[in-house]
């Protein structure tokens, strides 16, 4: 989890590490990418997956739910330590409203 404040080359780069690290069996099928307040991000993700010929699939996410009220939601998830496949259980649960 990346707590801070990045630009959009920083967000791309820190995502494709991300989905590196996470996805060495190659079981990550998708990205779920927040699209508030960030809708030429995942253009320009695209583009960049093009360039560096890494490939994976994005679903754009977002909801009626305030920023703060969304962070609050997943950081006691991401603080108490679970293994990957129980994250990745909690977020297929997580329902967008």
């Amino acid at each position: 989890m990346i707590r801070d404040r990045l630009n959009l080359t920083e967000r791309t780069e820190a995502l494709f590490n991300l989905h590196k690290k996470w996805n060495t069996d190659g079981s990550i099928q998708e990205v779920g990418y927040e699209t508030y307040g960030m809708q030429s991000d995942i253009q320009h993700i695209e583009l960049e997956m093009k360039r560096n010929h890494y490939h994976f699939s994005i679903t754009p996410i977002g909801g009626n739910m305030a920023k703060n009220d969304r962070i609050r939601r997943l950081v006691p998830d991401f603080e108490s330590n679970y293994s990957k496949e129980e994250l990745l259980k909690k977020a297929e649960q997580l329902t967008f409203v």
